[in-house]
């Protein structure tokens, strides 16, 4: 998919993080620990939060972390990328 502005961006992320707290208890559960654990080592590898990173840097962390062998970790990349893929198709093919 092409990149997104700033402003898409933030609108997807908020759309996102809507659709997980909006997700069953243990779901929800699971993809925040997720994405806490995953924030925290991206933040120590890094030096900033995955937000704050260049977008090239974004797309390679990202691609990085969906390769990895840890399922958690792939899984919660490919639960998001899908829930991100959903918004955009919408916002750019409204039905």
């Amino acid at each position: 998919m092409p990149a997104a502005g700033a402003e898409l961006r933030g609108r997807t992320c908020e759309w996102v993080v809507q659709r997980v707290r909006g997700a069953g208890q243990v779901t929800r559960l699971g993809l925040t620990a997720a994405a806490v654990l995953i924030g925290a080592a991206v933040r120590l590898r890094r030096g900033r939060p995955y937000a704050a990173l260049a977008d090239d840097t974004r797309r390679a962390t990202a691609r990085r972390l969906a390769s990895s062998r840890l399922p958690v970790v792939g899984e919660y990349v490919r639960a998001v990328r899908s829930l991100t893929v959903s918004f955009l198709y919408e916002e750019r093919f409204p039905t």
